[in-house]
């Protein structure tokens, strides 16, 4: 179970004044969304003075339990949309105008405009819980899932893919009616039964580690931070290019010895330090929260470089920037990444192509030509769904890249 960052920020206000929070979740209170329950509202200020006087629905349809597995974010992606993920709770989702976008039983993740407009599905699965997401520097949507399978259960780390329909095999039915590349989509990394929840890139890691101990072992890797709920830990996944994708590493990075402690959060603060954010056993429907302590309260802690690290978390602070959406490319630019001998950037530029649904002959030929050529598992799925919703390909046209 996440808590929104809207607790956070009200959490954080009652001890520091609001200070030391203000720039972590949003340059500016003026406009905020955040999740009550299954609804998302934006929260607007009409004034500096911090109170938001009205609330505003923007997206609802998504079915509520109170178990946990229900909506989690929303989180702003570099591209300036909001993206979150949805349990398989079941959902009827609408444009503002009333313009059906999915009805069904599954789990997902989606994203829409900050006006609440655009609303899409970017993957949808069978898995119980998506639990968080975060983005790379790039744009790939990569995150935590309790139970992607039931028996045994797995929890997994994922890189959700444009267009992906993933499965799992006691729901099969759920998907059954939705268009899919692979009889099994990809996944970074199997976990176990570990019940991974909120997640953070650590971006500015590197940059306040010590020099003589870096956490990336390159220049290309990310720094991947996951919440381990019940056994009170934070993880670091070390992310490195693989192909069109990424394989992970693992690291334990901080356990917690608190009885009662469940960790549910962690979230880079803009001088590099990390919150993390601990629920205690407030949260019910979690068997271990129950099992042999009493009523333990929750904590919000802050991750550090002792006094030797002071000046490295002075310098990223100094260096923080308001958020400004990424460069948009041209539909040039991403048709020339489809000539490219890396995979991760044919994949991108066939993203940008499918998502913005630039159909032309020239993008027909130029995924034509991606059918015969050697492709793993990920950059597949990218060519197939470019392929049917770009280039009207069927599944005779696409057998090649099957």
């Amino acid at each position: 179970m996440l808590l929104d960052a809207s607790a956070v920020l009200a959490f954080l206000q009652g001890e520091t004044g609001g200070q030391a929070i203000r720039p972590l979740l949003a340059e500016s209170l003026a406009t905020q969304v955040v999740r009550s329950a299954a609804p998302f509202r934006v929260l607007v200020a009409c004034d500096d003075d911090g109170v938001a006087e009205k609330r505003e629905l923007v997206v609802d349809g998504f079915a509520w339990t109170a178990n946990g597995a229900d909506c989690h974010g929303p989180r702003l992606h570099p591209d300036g949309r909001l993206y979150w993920t949805h349990g398989r709770k079941g959902h009827t989702v609408k444009q503002k105008d009333g313009t059906l976008v999915h009805a069904g039983l599954n789990s997902g993740v989606w994203s829409m405009k900050t006006d609440g407009t655009d609303i899409r599905w970017h993957a949808l699965g069978c898995a119980d819980n998506p639990a968080s997401i975060d983005f790379t520097p790039t744009g790939e949507v990569v995150g935590t899932v309790d139970l992607y399978f039931g028996s045994p259960r797995v929890d997994t780390l994922m890189h959700w893919q444009l267009g992906g329909v993933y499965e799992r095999p006691d729901f099969l039915r759920i998907i059954a009616d939705l268009p899919r590349t692979h009889e099994r989509m990809p996944i970074i990394k199997e976990l176990g039964h570990v019940v991974p929840s909120g997640c953070s890139f650590w971006k500015h890691g590197d940059r306040v580690a010590p020099a003589d101990h870096p956490l990336s072992s390159g220049p290309d890797s990310l720094n991947l931070l996951v919440a381990f709920y019940n056994s009170k830990k934070i993880v670091r996944f070390e992310l490195k290019p693989e192909g069109a994708t990424y394989q992970a590493t693992e690291h334990e990075f901080l356990t917690v010895d608190r009885k009662g402690a469940h960790l549910s959060d962690v979230i880079e603060a803009p001088d590099g330090s990390l919150l993390v954010v601990d629920t205690g056993t407030w949260y019910s429907h979690c068997p271990s929260s129950l099992q042999g302590v009493a009523n333990v309260p929750g904590a919000i802690y802050r991750v550090r470089r002792t006094a030797e690290g002071k000046a490295a978390h002075e310098a990223v602070a100094k260096a923080h920037r308001p958020f400004s959406p990424a460069p948009v490319k041209s539909d040039a630019e991403l048709l020339a990444q489809l000539a490219s001998a890396d995979q991760a950037v044919v994949r991108r530029g066939l993203e940008g192509l499918t998502f913005r649904e630039a159909k032309s002959p020239a993008v027909t030929e130029a995924i034509r030509g991606l059918l015969s050529r050697e492709a793993d598992l990920v950059l597949e799925h990218a060519i197939l769904t470019a392929g049917m919703r770009l280039a009207g390909f069927t599944a005779a046209d696409l057998a090649p890249a099957a």
